[in-house]
């Protein structure tokens, strides 16, 4: 199944006055990644941004757009601390711009430093980079969040995929271009401080032993509660967090024996439940809206086609329909009538201007594929004199001749 964006990453270049933030987080996005600062200044638009995330009810990081200038790495971690990010959020140093030196692990590697404990680290750029430039077992054992970037497949290794840039699209009455993204775990959102700020208050209707002996602070894949290990020490889940508490498939497997009866005694049973009582479903065809295709047949059932090298079509055939006819004409030149292949025969009630006399006549025209003849015969003055010229392949007529004309 195509995984779906759950997060977006936003700057100055989306207006947050006209950001469209409900229809967004309608579309199932849950976490925005916020340009914090760029260079050495802060990003235009990050406390408006900021403010807006937390009025719908995101989840926010902030990330800095680097470009390895004097002081950038402090730049990046007080504007940070300008716009209010917790230690519970992340920080990401964006690797982009054509103009970083060869040496992104170590330029990477003293931004991670600098920051230490202040917030969670995390790193983007593209897929292609990343697998060039960095050492990915070594990032995933220092616990940063790797944000990559390809947007034509997806990528081998990261926790948080940029699957689209330009040409994404907008959200609701946004209609200018949101960058795309897919969180694979839950990993970045485990401390991000909710619209609440909630704190994590370890539950208190436990018995103190089970407390002290089964639930332990633990972390597993960057979440951090309480957990305990269901297969003596195999692994390990974190069963409260900071959000309530996690369920897992097995908790379900449990619940089901308690509510399935509860589940079928809905609308009389769930066999009586019909299409239009399900809310929200897909907008999707059912058979009832397909066309009748009883009279159709599919493309193997079509009779084969029999071999007709050989034949002709009859636009191809020429029209013998005017053969040994006579065909008045009473206005235009000679010429007008040599230009379809073919015998014609023809009365000249006028007087062309292309005739050899100026009088009327008959006129034989045979036309071929790259000559013509016409002879003309003068009636006009009872004499029958006859005239003849041709054309040749270039186009052209020759001059008119008088000839004798043999029964």
């Amino acid at each position: 199944m195509p995984k779906q964006a759950n997060a977006i990453d936003i700057s100055e270049f989306q207006d947050p006055s006209t950001f469209d933030y409900q229809a967004a987080k309608d579309a199932g996005i849950d976490t925005i990644i916020i340009r914090g600062s760029v260079s050495q200044r802060l990003d235009k638009a990050a406390k408006q941004h900021i403010a807006n995330a937390k009025k719908y009810g995101f989840k926010w990081h902030l990330y800095h757009y680097f470009y390895n200038g004097s002081n950038e790495i402090n730049v990046a971690i007080n504007s940070a601390k300008e716009l209010g990010l917790t230690s519970g959020q992340y920080l990401f140093l964006d690797m982009e711009d054509k103009s970083l030196p060869s040496d992104w692990a170590d330029l990477f590697e003293q931004f991670r430093s600098a920051v230490g404990n202040q917030f969670k680290v995390g790193l983007y750029c593209s897929d292609s980079p990343y697998k060039a430039k960095f050492d990915n077992n070594k990032l995933v054992n220092e616990n940063v969040y790797r944000w990559i970037a390809a947007y034509s497949y997806e990528p081998k290794n990261y926790d948080m995929w940029q699957m689209s840039g330009a040409g994404s699209g907008g959200f609701g009455s946004y209609n200018h271009d949101v960058d795309r993204d897919y969180m694979a775990n839950n990993a970045l959102n485990a401390y991000a401080n909710s619209p609440e700020d909630k704190t994590f208050t370890p539950p208190t209707d436990l018995p103190e032993q089970t407390k002290n002996i089964v639930l332990q602070d633990m972390v597993v894949n960057g979440i951090r509660g309480l957990g305990c290990s269901p297969d003596n020490g195999v692994t390990n889940r974190i069963y409260w967090t900071i959000f309530g508490r996690k369920y897992y498939q097995e908790d379900g497997d449990h619940i089901w024996p308690f509510i399935v009866g509860k589940v079928r005694a809905i609308k009389g049973g769930a066999s009586n439940v019909s299409w239009n009582d399900i809310q929200n479903k897909p907008d999707v065809a059912l058979k009832s809206d397909l066309p009748d295709m009883s009279n159709y047949v599919t493309r193997n059932e079509l009779p084969t086609m029999p071999d007709l090298s050989g034949y002709a079509k009859k636009s191809d055939i020429p029209d013998v329909t005017n053969l040994n006819q006579v065909v008045t004409v009473t206005s235009g030149t000679l010429a007008d009538l040599a230009t379809k292949n073919g015998t014609y025969h023809y009365e000249i009630d006028c007087s062309p201007t292309d005739a050899p006399v100026a009088d009327w006549g008959l006129c034989d025209v045979v036309v071929g594929e790259h000559y013509a003849k016409q002879t003309f015969t003068n009636t006009g003055n009872k004499s029958g004199d006859s005239y003849l010229r041709i054309r040749d392949y270039d186009g052209k007529w020759s001059d008119w001749r008088e000839v004798t004309l043999w029964q």
